[in-house]
């Protein structure tokens, strides 16, 4: 009884242990037999309680129903039990199709979407909706209009003091508005994923030249110069403020050699990949000069791009693994806490005194 009392509790392990002990104590025992085959049951190990069945129509009684219905409800629970393992199976495939398909469904839109973007004329280019989108555009019809201050800083004076180097480029990158309105042009957000875009240094630029590009865009950039010149104009100051942070972030990238060579990588794939595209479109003949340039801008920015969208995809499915995770966890512990109250309920009635004072009898029976 109290190997029952165990199991309705939900604790199959103890009162697996209190049948064993019952028929070691009394081999003979039918009912012990029975809590034997029922807890090994509830513990899934169905080959064990068939045979603790048969056991009983075997060699105890031959006719006991409940031996019967046990060996049947063995053969329906493991079924169940089986039933219930494939459909957990099918339901993990079912979610791996699932995102499998979104993913699909993903990628055929971005396929579709660039498509439109190089089909439609400029004029078309109004909405604003899709960012990225847009901003392929805007390389390309901005492309022409960008300085060159880049390959002219690729080959600084020797001879000149780093003083007199950062005044020459910081009177070749003009005023702070100048860098404000560069930094914080339209589609702004995809021009300044690539960081050597941000400082406006070509990417074979050694790291003592990027790092006094850096220094000279923050002299016209930082927010203690801008407040000092700007006279309390609030807004100008919020949007250098912006446009500087990109400039820190862009600097602080270039500054760890692993990162600047994997975008520089990048860069020079852009440039491969636009070098190929103008000589398509120039039937077969090499492109030279601004033409060339600006399918070589273009196509890097793709790249950049495509890189920011996938790693958006990444924390977005990183964001739904953690918020089903969190569910399973609530549910368990909302599972837990049922458990408690329903253990809490049954032990406060009148059941297990019931139980009790019959183990108390069936001892009593055996002495």
């Amino acid at each position: 009884n109290r190997s029952a009392a165990h199991l309705r509790n939900g604790e199959k392990s103890k009162s697996l242990a209190d049948a064993k002990k019952c028929i070691e104590l009394k081999p003979d025992f039918v009912k012990g037999h029975s809590r034997l085959a029922t807890s090994l049951g509830s513990l899934g190990r169905w080959n064990e309680a068939r045979n603790a069945y048969r056991h009983i129509l075997s060699s105890l009684d031959e006719s006991n129903e409940i031996a019967k219905k046990g060996l049947e409800d063995c053969r329906l629970l493991e079924l169940k039990a089986k039933e219930k393992e494939f459909e957990m199976i099918r339901r993990k495939e079912d979610v791996k199709r699932a995102e499998d398909a979104a993913a699909s469904e993903e990628e055929e839109k971005r396929i579709q979407d660039a498509k439109i973007a190089e089909a439609v004329s400029k004029d078309d280019v109004e909405e604003e909706d899709d960012l990225l989108n847009d901003f392929f555009d805007e390389v390309e019809e901005s492309a022409a209009e960008k300085p060159l201050a880049a390959s002219e800083d690729e080959k600084p004076k020797n001879d000149a003091p780093a003083e007199n180097k950062i005044k020459i480029l910081i009177n070749e990158l003009g005023d702070a508005r100048t860098q404000i309105d560069r930094l914080l042009r339209p589609h702004h957000e995809w021009y300044n994923l690539n960081p050597f875009e941000v400082l406006s240094i070509s990417h074979l630029a050694p790291l003592d030249l990027v790092n006094r590009r850096f220094r000279a865009i923050s002299l016209l950039l930082h927010p203690d110069k801008v407040r000092a010149t700007m006279n309390g104009d609030r807004e100008t100051i919020e949007k250098a403020e912006r446009a500087f942070e990109y400039v820190r972030k862009a600097m602080s990238s270039l500054k760890d050699e692993n990162k600047a060579k994997h975008y520089a990588d990048l860069v020079e794939e852009g440039m491969k990949q636009g070098k190929k595209l103008a000589r398509e479109e120039n039937e077969g003949n090499d492109e030279t000069g601004e033409h060339l340039k600006s399918f070589q801008e273009k196509a890097t920015m793709k790249i950049f791009a495509e890189i920011e969208r996938k790693r958006s995809d990444v924390e977005r499915r990183k964001r739904n693994q953690e918020q089903r995770e969190r569910s399973q966890e609530d549910e368990e512990v909302e599972k837990v806490k049922k458990e408690r109250v329903f253990e809490k309920s049954w032990k406060e009635g009148t059941r297990v005194d019931k139980r009790i004072n019959n183990w108390r009898s069936f001892q009593g029976d055996k002495k």
